[in-house]
């Protein structure tokens, strides 16, 4: 949104609310939801979004995106926005929806997702903390495992 037209503060107010809208009718709509997710993910790599919107989205709307039927469309666009959110909410949100999403991903049946998840591991790794080795463990287990999936896209990805 350009600064020119419309202040920043505004703008802010005017896209969060046309999320929410689109997010009042975006249930069964699989392409909506990528679009949704296309939206907030700029709006917070731009810093439009920030604590307020990101941590808002996570703990009121998160959950339709997160349903066990979500299709890889949906997943494979979910991960990205996730990263683009992480730098605008708590540490403990981060490791409750971000994190806990990623590690459910990584071990998800669609190639697609696994592949995806190898290919933002390293932002998640930088978003987490020193102390937070547990966790570590689990990535690199992940890595490890990737390098015999079953899948040749993942096993490149990997290596």
């Amino acid at each position: 949104m350009s600064k020119d037209f419309i202040p920043k503060k505004d703008a802010v107010f005017l896209a969060y609310n046309v999320l929410k809208i689109l997010l009042k009718n975006v249930e069964k709509a699989e392409s909506g939801k990528v679009a949704i997710l296309m939206l907030l993910e700029t709006f917070a790599k731009e810093d439009y979004f920030t604590k307020k919107e990101c941590e808002d989205f996570l703990q009121k709307d998160f959950r339709i995106f997160s349903n066990t039927m979500t299709l890889f469309k949906v997943k494979k666009q979910i991960l990205p926005c996730l990263i683009a959110i992480s730098k605008h909410i708590s540490y403990e949100l981060f490791q409750e929806k971000v994190l806990t999403t990623f590690v459910e991903y990584c071990s998800d049946e669609i190639w697609g997702v696994r592949r995806v998840c190898l290919e933002i591991l390293p932002e998640i790794i930088k978003l987490l903390q020193p102390t937070e080795t547990a966790s570590m463990i689990k990535l690199l287990d992940f890595v490890k495992k990737s390098f015999t999936d079953s899948s040749k896209w993942v096993k490149n990805q990997a290596f």
